[in-house]
C-alpha cells in the first residue's frame, strides 16, 4: 500500500488550555512493501503520528492518502471500515479482551467487522499461533499468559489476514529476548507485501536496513 503524506499537522490542548504542537509538517511518499522506521524521543508524537496514518486522528491540516483513498475526506464511519479491512495495528498495549479466550480474541473482532468465516479464520489464526509459538494457549484466557506471550496473541490478531499496512508501535518493548526474537521476525517476514510503519528500540529493526526513517521534529530520510 503506498502511502502519501503532505504537510501533516497536529496539536492538542495542554491541561493549561494551550496548544501543543505534536506533529508538524510530516510529507513523505512511502512506496507499497516498504519498511519504515518512526523515530523521535518520548513525547514526540509518535503514537500520534500513528493514530494519524491508521484514521483513529484526523490531521489538524495536510492529507493522507493510501493507496489513493484520501483519509481525511472519509467520514470516521468509512475511516472505521477502511482500518479495519486494511490496517493491522499492533499497539503499545494487548488490547486484549479478559473475558475471551486466546483464540477468541485473535478471531472475533475479525468476524464483527466481516472478515471472514469463522471456520476459515480460527484455521489461519491456529496456524498463526502455532507459529508465534503460543498455539498450546488456544482455550486460555490472557491473565494466564506470560507478558510475552499476551504480545504473541497481539500480534497474531493483528497480523492475521496479512493487511496491506502494518502499524506497530514499540512491539517488542519489555518482551524478553526470545519473545521479542518472535514478533521482530513475524513482522519483518511481511515486508514486500506489506508496508510497515513503526517505532521501536530494538536493533533487530534498524539492522533489517528501512527504507524510510520519519524523524518526528526532524528529516525524512530515504535509505
Amino acid at each position: 500500500m503506498r502511502i502519501i503524506l503532505n504537510t501533516l499537522a497536529r496539536s492538542f490542548r495542554d491541561p493549561s488550555g494551550n496548544r501543543r504542537q505534536v506533529i508538524s509538517g510530516i510529507t513523505a511518499d512511502i512506496a507499497a512493501g516498504a519498511l519504515v522506521v518512526v523515530t523521535g524521543p518520548s513525547g514526540a508524537g509518535k503514537t500520534t503520528f500513528f493514530n494519524l496514518v491508521s484514521g483513529l486522528l484526523l490531521p489538524d491540516s495536510g492529507t493522507i492518502t493510501a493507496a489513493g483513498t484520501e483519509l481525511t475526506k472519509l467520514s470516521e464511519r468509512d475511516r472505521d471500515q477502511w482500518r479495519a479491512k486494511e490496517v493491522g495495528y499492533i499497539f503499545q498495549t494487548f488490547n486484549l479482551l479478559a473475558d475471551l479466550s486466546i483464540l477468541d480474541n485473535v478471531v472475533l473482532p475479525h468476524i464483527l467487522i466481516g472478515n471472514g468465516a469463522r471456520e476459515e479464520l480460527e484455521k489461519r489464526a491456529i496456524e498463526s499461533l502455532a507459529a508465534l509459538g503460543v498455539g498450546d494457549h488456544l482455550r486460555k484466557y490472557p491473565h494466564q499468559l506470560s507478558v510475552g506471550e499476551q504480545q504473541r496473541v497481539a500480534v497474531g490478531r493483528a497480523l492475521l489476514l496479512s493487511p496491506r499496512l502494518v502499524i506497530a508501535d514499540e512491539p517488542t518493548a519489555n518482551l524478553d529476548d526470545a519473545s521479542a526474537r518472535i514478533v521482530a521476525d513475524t513482522i519483518l517476514a511481511l515486508r514486500g507485501r506489506s508496508t510497515i510503519l513503526l517505532a521501536s528500540h530494538d536493533g533487530r529493526f534498524a539492522v533489517a536496513k528501512p527504507d524510510l526513517t520519519i524523524a518526528l521534529g526532524g528529516e525524512v530520510n530515504h535509505a
